[in-house]
C-alpha cells in the first residue's frame, strides 16, 4: 500500500473556558490547516516541483518492454518520494516498482485497457505524450493520498486528542451553527456527537466553503436604536 507519511501537526491545548470566540478561533485554525491554499503550499507545490525535474523525452519508445517501462516510472515515483515530501521516503528500485504496480493496478484507466498493462499500451501508442499522461496520473494519486493523510493528521492531533468534555463543548457549538449537511444531526445531543467533531467540522466547511463565510453566517448583533424622536 502507499507508504506516505502524514505531515507532523503540533497539537495545542485549549483552556477550560469555551467562549464563542474561543471556538471561532479554534475552527479557523483547523480550517486553515486543511484549506486549499495551505495544502497546495505544503503538498502540491513540492511534489510538482520535483515532477518538473523529470525529463520524459525519449525514455519510452514504442518498443519499450514491461521492465523498461516499470523502471522509468519507478524512477519517477522514487524522485517524488525523495524530493517532494516533507518527510522523504527513500525507495529501492524494487520498492518503487511495487509502488507503481499497486497504484496503476488500482487506479489507472487507459484507452484500451486498465492497470499497468493499460498504461504500457498507452505509452507505446502515444510515446512521450503517453508517458507524460501516466506520470501525471501517478502524481495526482500520490498528491491526493498525501492530502487525505494530512487532513486525518490535522483532525487527529487538533480535534480527536482533545478531552471528551472539550469535544462535547465543540459539538454543542457546531450544532448551534449547524446547517447544510449537518442539519440532520440537530436531533442528537452534544454528548452523542463528541466523537464526530472532525466530521462535523469538515461537513460544515463544505457548506460554508470558507472561514469568511463561516463568520458571515453568525447572527448579527445590532445595537438598539430609538427611532421615535419627538418633534422639536
Amino acid at each position: 500500500m502507499l507508504r506516505l507519511l502524514a505531515m507532523p501537526i503540533q497539537m495545542r491545548s485549549l483552556s477550560m473556558t469555551y467562549s464563542e470566540e474561543t471556538w471561532e478561533g479554534f475552527i479557523s485554525e483547523v480550517l486553515e490547516l486543511v484549506g486549499e491554499e495551505h495544502m497546495r503550499a505544503i503538498i502540491d507545490a513540492p511534489l510538482e516541483a520535483a515532477a518538473e525535474t523529470f525529463d520524459v523525452r525519449g525514455k519510452c519508445p514504442s518498443s519499450v518492454s514491461h521492465l523498461e517501462f516499470a523502471a522509468v516510472v519507478a524512477d519517477f515515483v522514487s524522485l517524488l518520494y525523495r524530493e517532494g515530501l516533507s518527510c522523504p521516503i527513500p525507495l529501492s528500485r524494487e520498492q518503487a516498482c511495487a509502488e507503481v504496480v499497486f497504484i496503476l493496478e488500482h487506479t489507472y484507466r487507459g484507452n484500451c485497457a486498465d492497470g499497468l498493462a493499460g498504461a504500457l499500451m498507452d505509452v507505446r501508442a502515444q510515446g512521450d505524450a503517453g508517458l507524460a499522461a501516466v506520470l501525471s496520473h501517478l502524481l495526482g494519486v500520490i498528491t491526493s493520498t498525501l492530502r487525505d493523510h494530512h487532513v486525518k493528521a490535522v483532525m487527529t492531533t487538533r480535534v480527536r486528542f482533545l478531552p471528551w468534555e472539550t469535544r462535547r463543548s465543540l459539538a454543542a457549538f457546531l450544532l448551534e451553527r449547524g446547517g447544510g449537511e449537518i442539519e440532520h444531526l440537530r436531533q442528537c445531543a452534544p454528548w452523542q456527537l463528541a466523537d464526530l467533531c472532525p466530521e462535523m467540522i469538515m461537513n460544515y466547511a463544505k457548506s460554508v466553503r470558507t472561514w469568511k463565510d463561516f463568520l458571515a453566517s453568525r447572527p448579527v448583533r445590532r445595537p438598539t436604536v430609538c427611532t421615535n424622536r419627538g418633534d422639536s
